[in-house]
C-alpha cells in the first residue's frame, strides 16, 4: 500500500499562523485539503496502469479525525510505482511454478528481471498539492488586500 496524509495538526499550525495576522480561513483549509484529496484521487486513478483493474479500484481518499489521506491500498501499488529489482520467484505450494495466462510451466523458480515503475501516485500528488499551494497563496493575498482596504477605508472615514 502507498499513500499520502496530510494531518490536522499541520492544517491547525497553518490557520494559527494565519489567525495571527487576524486572516480568518477556520474551515476553508479543510475544504481546501479535501478537494486535493479528491483530485489526487482522480489523476491517480486515471494515470493507474490496468491489468484486471484492481489497483485503480483500490485508489481511495478519505478524512479522519487527524486529516485527509489519498491511498492505493493494493499490495503491489508500490511495485507498480516504483518498480521492482530483478529477483527470485519460488513454487511454494505447488512442486513447479505455472502462468494460467500464458499456460505455461516453468521449473521450481524462475529470475524474474524486475519490472520498470509506472508512477501514477505521487507525481500526482505533487502536482495537486503545488495546485493547493497556489490557491491558499491566492486566498491569502485576496484576504491581506480586502484587509488592507478596510483599514485604508477606516483611516478615510477618520479624516
Amino acid at each position: 500500500m502507498i499513500g499520502y496524509k496530510i494531518h490536522k495538526q499541520d492544517i491547525q499550525k497553518l490557520e494559527n499562523k494565519l489567525n495571527k495576522i487576524d486572516l480568518k480561513v477556520i474551515g476553508d483549509l479543510e475544504k481546501e485539503f479535501g478537494i486535493t484529496a479528491s483530485m489526487i484521487q482522480v489523476r491517480a486513478k486515471k494515470d493507474a496502469p490496468v491489468d484486471t483493474g484492481f489497483l485503480k479500484s483500490s485508489i481511495n481518499f478519505g478524512k479522519t479525525s487527524k486529516g485527509v489521506f489519498v491511498q492505493a491500498s493494493a499490495k503491489y501499488s508500490a511495485a507498480v510505482e516504483f518498480g521492482t529489482k530483478p529477483h527470485k520467484i519460488r513454487a511454494k505450494n505447488k512442486s513447479v511454478l505455472y502462468s494460467s495466462k500464458t499456460k505455461t510451466f516453468f521449473g521450481k523458480e524462475v529470475n524474474h528481471p524486475g519490472t520498470k515503475g509506472q508512477p501514477f501516485f505521487f507525481d500526482n500528488a505533487k502536482i495537486e498539492i503545488r495546485q493547493l499551494l497556489k490557491r491558499l497563496e491566492n486566498k491569502i493575498k485576496r484576504l491581506l488586500w480586502e484587509k488592507q482596504c478596510i483599514m485604508l477605508e477606516k483611516e478615510l472615514i477618520q479624516l
